[in-house]
């Protein structure tokens, strides 16, 4: 099925019928250190979101590019949104669906400071019983593949390592500066401003020096396919279940 912005409204009344689920990805646009572009977070995303768009029963929304990234101010490029915006604006783009004949749908996430609005956003529309939606990160779908091609020591998803290296050099491998890879690994800072028991932090230049949280160096574009193809197998496998259930069997139980 085509990519929803990539249609007409003409073709899209052709097709958006037979959708039964929608896919949003949302990421962010911020730092990840000297080697890594600021699209890092929603790029993979959408390259896992679209990785199943050829299904006749999905729907693949546009990306949401910007996310609840605060913590990264300090850092040139990084923008940002409160949770309670980018809680409104995704949770508006939910409630339009269902005019659509389409009440189901995954937010494919990948940034970790939106994990807990997602989730929030699910329970809400869940509760109002607009439409089910499943909060999911793609690396929520990659199985046991890093430890398969990866080092054993590589943080999943990390920041700037080897694991978000890895798919960004399948996805774009044009936008990663690779000659900076030794930089990046290397200027990190110890990983905490005070001692303990004082807390670690509380922006992302709290704990790094360069915006990194891990090591590129060992990323290959083939261990990028490889977390792609786990990621887009499991959304693949999440998307045949929620296509199948019907949408009374996904409204809230009755009062006990």
């Amino acid at each position: 099925m085509p990519i929803l912005e990539e249609t007409t409204t003409v073709d899209a009344s052709e097709w958006l019928p037979d959708a039964e689920v929608a896919i949003l990805p949302a990421g962010s646009t911020e730092q990840h250190g000297p080697a890594m572009p600021l699209c890092t977070d929603f790029m993979a995303a959408e390259t896992v979101a679209r990785g199943i768009a050829d299904r006749a029963d999905v729907a693949v929304l546009p990306t949401v590019p910007v996310g609840v990234s605060a913590h990264h101010r300090h850092f040139h490029g990084s923008l940002w949104v409160s949770e309670d915006t980018f809680e409104s604006y995704l949770t508006e783009i939910l409630e339009s669906l269902p005019d659509h004949g389409v009440e189901k749908a995954v937010i494919v996430n990948g940034h970790g400071g939106n994990v807990g609005s997602i989730g929030r956003i699910a329970n809400e529309l869940y509760r109002s019983e607009t439409a089910f939606v499943v909060p999911w990160s793609w690396w929520e779908g990659v199985g046991d593949t890093p430890g398969e091609v990866l080092p054993e020591s590589t943080s999943v998803p990390g920041h700037a390592g080897a694991f978000e290296t890895a798919m960004i050099l399948y996805a774009a491998a044009e936008l990663v500066r690779t000659e900076r890879f030794e930089e990046a690994a290397t200027g990190q800072g110890d990983g905490r401003r005070w001692p303990e028991p004082a807390p670690r932090g509380y922006d992302f230049a709290d704990w790094t020096d360069n915006g990194i949280h891990g090591d590129p160096r060992p990323a290959t574009a083939a261990a990028g396919e490889a977390l792609f193809e786990a990621a887009r197998d499991s959304l693949d496998e999440l998307v045949d279940w929620l296509a199948a259930e019907s949408v009374d069997n996904l409204r809230p139980r009755e009062h006990k």
